[in-house]
C-alpha cells in the first residue's frame, strides 16, 4: 500500500491527540477535586473560623463593659452603655444568625458543641440583663443596687466566669474547624502532588512521543518539502538550481518531477532570451513540449523585436533631433524667468524698505511713549498693517492702520494712508482724533477713486487713533472699525470704534466719533488690527481662529508684567497656538502704559 504525505500527517497527529486527551482528562480529574476542596474552605471552613473568632471577640467586649456599666457611675446615654446595648442586640444576634447558617454544614458533633455555648450564652445574657435593671440611671449608683451589681461584674466573678467558660468551648469548636481547616489542605496538597505526577511523567511521555514523531515528519516530509521551496526560491529570485531534485514514490515525488521539468524550461527559456537580448533575432526556439502554449508566443516576440529594433532606430535619431532643440529653447526661457524673479525680488525689497521709513524709529516711539511695545510681524516681506506716532504741544498720537489686504498691495495701501494721516493732522482739529479720522476719510477716499468715473474701488483701511494729553493723562480716541482696549485701575475699558472704513466712498462726509477717558499713571491702553485674533491654529483639525476674547483675556492676564515681557508673552502664546498653521495676515499690536 502507498503511504501518502495525509497518511503520515494523520497518523502522527492522531498519536498526539490521543495522549493529549489522556492527558487532560487526568488533569481535569485532579482539578475537580481540587476545586471541590477549595469550595469546603471558602464556603464552610474559613467562614466559621473567622465567624466564631469575632464571637469570642464580642463576649470579651461584652464583659468588659458590663464591668465599666457596673462599676462607673454614668448616665444611661453614655457611649460606653450604648456600645454595650448595640454588642448585645445587634452584633451578637447577627454573628449568631450566621453561625447557625454555617453550622448546617458542621459535623453533628459541633453542632451538639454550638448549642451547648448557645445555653450559656442565653445564661450570659439573664446576668446581663440584670445588671441592667439593677442600674438603670444615674441615681440607682445611690443604693445597695450598684454593690450587687459589682458583685456580679467583678474580675473573678460569675460573669467573668462565665464568659470564661464560653470563650473555652468556643475555642474547643474553633480547634475542630481548624483541624478540618488543615485536613483540607493536606488533601488539595495531594490533588496536586497528583496532578504533577501526571503533568511530569505522562507530559514527559508526551513530549519524547512528539520529538519522535517530529523526526519522523521531518526526515520523510519536511526535509524534501524544505528542498523544494528552497529550489523555488531561487527561482522565484531568477536563479536556476545547479542539480535536480530527487524523485520519490509519493507526492513529493511527483512535485520533484514537476520541478526538474520546470528547471530544464528555465535553461532553454535563459538560453532563448539571451540570444535576443544579443540582438540575435534568428535564434531558433525548441518547444518544451507538443502542449507548450509558450512557444508561438516567444516566436512571435522575437519576430517584434527585430522590428521594433528598426523602427526605434529611427525614432531615436529624431527625438534626439527634437530634444536638441527644445533644450535650447528651455534655456533661454530659464535666463528669462530668472531674471524676472531677481527684479521682483529687488522691487519688494525695495518696497520694505520704503515701508520701513515711514514707520517710527524705536528711539521716535521711547520718545513719545517712553513705556510701551509694538508687536509687529508682517505676512510677507511688506505689510498692509502700520503704526503711527505724532506730537503736537501737549498731545501725544498713536495709531494702529490695517490696510486692505497684504504683501505688494498693503504695502501701497500704507504708504497712501501714512500720507494723508499727515495731511488729516495739518486739516483737522489736532485735539479731536474724531477731526482728524474725518479729514483722512476724505484724503483717502479722493486718492483712491481719483480719475475711476463710476467704477470705485473698495480698498479702505481700518484705523484705532489716540491722542494722550501729557500732562492731564486725558485719553481720546476714534476709531474706523477697530476698538480700543484700556484697563483703568486694573479694571477693563473697552470703546468701539465706527462701523466705517476709511476710504468708504459712500461714506466720504461721515464724521467720526471721539470718546475721551481719564488715566492715571499706571494704567494701560492698547491697539491691535485684526490680523492676532484671526490667526488659525490649536489642536484641532483645520485648526480655529485665535478669537478676540482669548486675545483679551491674555492682555488682562499680563497686567503685572512690564511692557516688554507682555510682548514676549504675545510672541510666545501666538507662537505655542500657530503651530504648523502658515499665517493668514499681518498682526499688529500696540500697548502703552501711562508714565
Amino acid at each position: 500500500m502507498r503511504i501518502t504525505v495525509g497518511r503520515r500527517i494523520w497518523l502522527g497527529f492522531g498519536s498526539l491527540i490521543l495522549l493529549t486527551l489522556i492527558v487532560l482528562f487526568l488533569t481535569n480529574r485532579s482539578a475537580n477535586i481540587s476545586r471541590k476542596i477549595y469550595g469546603e474552605l471558602s464556603t464552610i471552613y474559613n467562614p466559621s473560623l473567622q465567624t466564631l473568632n469575632e464571637l469570642s471577640f464580642k463576649l470579651e467586649q461584652s464583659k468588659i463593659l458590663i464591668n465599666y456599666w457596673a462599676y462607673v457611675e454614668s448616665k444611661s446615654d453614655i457611649q460606653e452603655k450604648q456600645r454595650f446595648q448595640r454588642i448585645i442586640q445587634e452584633d451578637i444576634p447577627a454573628i449568631k444568625s450566621e453561625l447557625d447558617t454555617l453550622a448546617t454544614m458542621w459535623e453533628k458533633r459541633d453542632q451538639q458543641r454550638k448549642i451547648a455555648i448557645y445555653g450559656k450564652m442565653d445564661e450570659l445574657m439573664v446576668e446581663y440583663e440584670e445588671i441592667q435593671l439593677l442600674l438603670p440611671d444615674f441615681t440607682s449608683y445611690q443604693d445597695l443596687s450598684w454593690f450587687m451589681a459589682r458583685d456580679m461584674a467583678e474580675e473573678g466573678g460569675p460573669i467573668y466566669k462565665k464568659v470564661e467558660s464560653i470563650e473555652d468551648d468556643l475555642q474547643v469548636l474553633v480547634d475542630s474547624q481548624r483541624d478540618k481547616e488543615k485536613d483540607a489542605l493536606e488533601r488539595i496538597v495531594a490533588a496536586f502532588a497528583t496532578l504533577q505526577f501526571y503533568a511530569t511523567y505522562i507530559g514527559g511521555f508526551l513530549i519524547l512521543t512528539g520529538l519522535i514523531i517530529g523526526l519522523l515528519t521531518a526526515r520523510s516530509i519536511v526535509t524534501p518539502v524544505q528542498r523544494l521551496k528552497e529550489k523555488l526560491l531561487m527561482l522565484g529570485k531568477g536563479v536556476l538550481p545547479p542539480k535536480e531534485e530527487r524523485v520519490t514514490n509519493d507526492e513529493i515525488g511527483e512535485m520533484s518531477a514537476a520541478l526538474n521539468n520546470l528547471i530544464k524550461g528555465q535553461k532553454s527559456i535563459r538560453q532563448f532570451v539571451n540570444a535576443l537580448g544579443g540582438g540575435e533575432f534568428t535564434v531558433h526556439y525548441q518547444p518544451l513540449s507538443q502542449d507548450d502554449e509558450l512557444a508561438p508566443d516567444f516566436i512571435k516576440t522575437r519576430d517584434a523585436l527585430a522590428e521594433n529594433e528598426r523602427i526605434t532606430e529611427m525614432k531615436i535619431a529624431q527625438r534626439t533631433r527634437e530634444l536638441e532643440e527644445k533644450n535650447k529653447q528651455i534655456n533661454e526661457q530659464s535666463k528669462r524667468v530668472i531674471s524676472l524673479y531677481q527684479d521682483l525680488k529687488d522691487s519688494i525689497e525695495y518696497a520694505k524698505r520704503l515701508q520701513d521709513s515711514i514707520l517710527p524709529t524705536n528711539k521716535r516711539m521711547k520718545q513719545l511713549f517712553p513705556d510701551s511695545y509694538v508687536y509687529y510681524q508682517p505676512k510677507d516681506i511688506v505689510s498692509g498693517d502700520f503704526y503711527w506716532v505724532e506730537e503736537r504741544e501737549d498731545w501725544v498720537y498713536v495709531a494702529a492702520v490695517d490696510c486692505t489686504g497684504h504683501g505688494v498691495p498693503g504695502a501701497f495701501m500704507s504708504l497712501i494712508g501714512h500720507n494723508a494721516l499727515n495731511l488729516a493732522m495739518d486739516e483737522a482739529d489736532v485735539t479731536d482724533p474724531g477731526s482728524i479720522l474725518s479729514s483722512l476719510n476724505r484724503f483717502a477716499t479722493d486718492s483712491l477713486n481719483r480719475n475711476r468715473g463710476r467704477t470705485t474701488v473698495r480698498d479702505g483701511m481700518d484705523v484705532a487713533l489716540c491722542a494722550l494729553n501729557r500732562k492731564t493723562h486725558e485719553l481720546r480716541f476714534s476709531g474706523a472699525m477697530r476698538p480700543l482696549l484700556a484697563f483703568v485701575n486694573g479694571e477693563e475699558t473697552r470703546l468701539r470704534g465706527d462701523r466705517v472704513s476709511i476710504g468708504s466712498i459712500d461714506q466720504r462726509e461721515h464724521q467720526y466719533t471721539t470718546h475721551s477717558i481719564q488715566l492715571e499713571v499706571g494704567d494701560t491702553f492698547y491697539l491691535f488690527s485684526d490680523g492676532y485674533v484671526d490667526q488659525f491654529g490649536g489642536q484641532e483639525k483645520g485648526g480655529k481662529k485665535y478669537k478676540q476674547a482669548k486675545f483679551i483675556s491674555d492682555i488682562e492676564s499680563g497686567q503685572e508684567m512690564d511692557m516688554a515681557s507682555q510682548r514676549d508673552q504675545l510672541r510666545f502664546n501666538m507662537m505655542s497656538w500657530q503651530g504648523n498653521h502658515p499665517q493668514v495676515d499681518d498682526m499688529l499690536v500696540i500697548g502703552v502704559r501711562v508714565k
